[in-house]
């Protein structure tokens, strides 16, 4: 901040290079230094800090106003008794998705006093790579995480700060040259859409994980992506959609998904994959017949590959239980055999099967690179 408090002057990286010296020089670090614009249509600067306190990390949360005659300005801070429920929810679903592994690649040297080594690459600068080496800002600082873990001294900072910011009301006229905060590209290092969607399946939050996912879509029409990608995403939207009960949802957008797989350039695996997962829902909107017919596509397709034993599997459990529903229990027997043996070849993992075993493995780099940072205006 500048003397007295008043906003750092000249631009976003000046003034973000400013905070981070002053942060790195108190023993802490950025997390965010953004302009915002209140309710009333000022200009505000928010300066978010953390430093190591005991065993977890201190939290500031700074609001700076200013007036032609006066500056208002707003402070809180929050230490936690403890540290780990971000990280340990990130790193596990970044573990998940092969994003970081417990190997030499992504280990650094080990510590001679703890005998530990960091995950290499886990804290950075939020936008200013000359202060990597004292930077405390981690990808568990996501702000996208707030909502998941309200409780946490970081969401709490940053929802108190939010909901200042939507109410601020102050006497005097606002400059017309207000024309609102100058839009912010997010700091340098954020959660992958992937390891987010993850964490928020893994979670339960399938309010989460649509949002994101329709934000997620909106951005590929946008950028005319329709290929296989998008496929994907409509295969994760629909498992949302199918876990929150949207069942009428869900099997349009299933269906949505088996169309775009077989378009031009047909992609068999994936078709079966989709219509594997509608003849779930199908079937949980009783609609036999149609699950049937829909799941006997699906095998189809699928016994040519040996790499989609689940979504096999889940085909052939669903035909067996509606062939011993009509009473034809000599062909049930096998199929449902066969299912029970596809499921137990599957490799033991901890936990509900994951967003990737469920939609064919990892995700296309064609959508991977779509990224919705949330706007605080």
């Amino acid at each position: 901040m500048g003397r007295g408090g008043r906003p750092f002057p000249g631009d976003s990286s000046v003034r973000r290079s400013d905070a981070s010296r002053r942060a790195a020089a108190s023993g802490g670090g950025l997390v965010s230094v953004e302009p915002l614009t209140l309710a009333d249509g000022r200009i505000g600067l928010e300066v978010v800090t953390k430093w190591r306190q005991g065993l977890g990390f201190g939290f500031r949360g700074v609001l700076v106003v200013e007036r032609p005659d006066r500056v208002y300005r707003l402070e809180l801070s929050i230490a936690e008794s403890f540290t780990g429920a971000r990280e340990a929810v990130v790193q596990s679903q970044m573990l998940t998705v092969g994003e970081i592994r417990f190997d030499d690649e992504h280990l650094g040297p080990r510590d001679p006093k703890t005998g530990g080594r960091k995950i290499k690459g886990m804290t950075a600068d939020p936008y200013d790579a000359a202060f990597d080496d004292e930077a405390v800002y981690g990808t568990s600082d996501d702000a996208r995480l707030d909502e998941l873990i309200p409780a946490s001294p970081l969401s709490v900072i940053r929802e108190t700060l939010n909901r200042v910011t939507s109410s601020w009301e102050s006497s005097g006229s606002v400059a017309a040259s207000h024309t609102g905060a100058p839009a912010s590209d997010g700091p340098r290092r954020m959660l992958s859409d992937e390891v987010l969607k993850q964490i928020y399946w893994a979670s339960g939050r399938n309010d989460l994980l649509e949002r994101h996912l329709l934000a997620e879509l909106a951005a590929a029409g946008d950028h005319g992506e329709s290929g296989p990608g998008v496929g994907r995403l409509l295969l994760m939207l629909g498992l949302a959609q199918h876990n929150s009960d949207q069942l009428m949802k869900a099997r349009d957008t299933f269906e949505r998904a088996v169309q775009v797989f077989s378009a031009p350039g047909d992609r068999p695996r994936e078709t079966g994959l989709a219509l594997s997962l509608l003849g779930r829902t199908l079937m949980r909107r009783r609609r036999a017949l149609e699950a049937k017919s829909t799941v006997k596509r699906a095998i189809a397709l699928l016994e040519e590959y040996d790499d989609v034993d689940m979504a096999l599997g889940n085909a052939l459990a669903i035909l067996g239980t509606i062939l011993l529903d009509e009473g034809r229990v000599e062909e049930a027997t096998p199929t449902l055999q066969r299912a029970d043996a596809l499921m137990e070849r599957r490799p033991a993992t901890p936990g509900p099967a994951t967003l990737q075993d469920l939609t064919g493995g990892p995700p296309p780099a064609v959508y991977s690179r779509i990224s919705t940072v949330p706007s605080r205006d």
